[in-house]
């Protein structure tokens, strides 16, 4: 199949998902999201299939996440659309029978940063910045970022980090267990087929049995909690808080919040 957005290479049963705007950050659009969910699917569909890789292209993000600016035109209908487009992609990455990895080639923020989190590994080059900057403007991860975050990190950085919206820059996330791997720009894909080639030496049923493991009793099913994420991201995109924050973001204005 061809796509618009993105780009998917098999290499001996490794699939490489690049995501192929750099123009604009390799910002996640509708289609952006269309079209990983059907490369995705396909995947998990191959017989062949040892990992999956995800990156984008350029050297500045790997995604810097949803474009603000077209939020203010969706409905909450919409906007309680497009969220569970995204979470029924991130959930499929997060529940693969095979290993998955993030290879974080320069800003992975929002949607972004929720995308790389549902990987099992990530690889980052020491120039990355990762984050999930919502607060900023009155919003809320919406894309099972802050439970994927606890899940990885723990109570206190989560919260931290995403209260602050402070990036987390790739030593650094190297040090608090946000990435598993700092790789020079010129070898971050070897890294990341070295590492799954290393895991595919394994059993694939014992593979399987370990992430279903590890993945589903952590505190709750992930389902459920995704859905109580997407709910609470409602709450705070219908507020008009979020509409000043949308606003002040299109204008690069400073916004002005009242806590409606």
């Amino acid at each position: 199949m061809k796509y618009k957005k993105i780009s998917v290479v098999d290499n001996q049963g490794i699939v490489t998902l690049t995501l192929e705007r750099p123009e604009v950050f390799n910002a996640l659009d509708e289609l952006s999201v269309q079209e990983i969910k059907e490369a995705v699917y396909r995947s998990a569909e191959k017989s062949d299939l040892r990992g999956l890789i995800i990156t984008g292209r350029g050297e500045k993000a790997f995604s810097a996440g949803a474009d603000l600016k077209s939020l203010s035109s969706l409905s909450a209908v919409e906007y309680y659309n497009s969220l569970e487009d995204a979470l029924e992609v991130l959930e499929k990455i997060w529940t693969m029978k095979v290993p998955t990895v993030a290879a974080i080639n320069g800003l992975a923020l929002g949607g972004g940063c929720e995308l790389a989190l549902a990987c099992d590994f990530r690889i980052a080059v020491p120039e990355a910045r990762i984050g999930l900057p919502e607060l900023n403007h009155a919003l809320l991860p919406g894309w099972g970022g802050v439970h994927l975050m606890s899940r990885i990190l723990g109570r206190a950085k989560t919260l931290e980090l995403v209260l602050t919206g402070e990036p987390v820059k790739g030593d650094k996330a190297l040090e608090i267990g946000l990435v598993t791997k700092i790789a020079p720009r010129e070898r971050l894909l070897e890294e990341a087929e070295t590492l799954i080639n290393k895991v595919g030496e394994k059993g694939p049923i014992a593979i399987k049995l370990v992430k279903e493991i590890v993945n589903n009793y952590q505190d709750t099913d992930i389902k459920k909690a995704f859905f109580h994420e997407a709910l609470c991201s409602m709450a705070a995109f219908v507020s008009e808080d979020a509409r000043e924050g949308i606003k002040a973001f299109s204008s690069n204005e400073k916004p002005f919040f009242k806590g409606k």
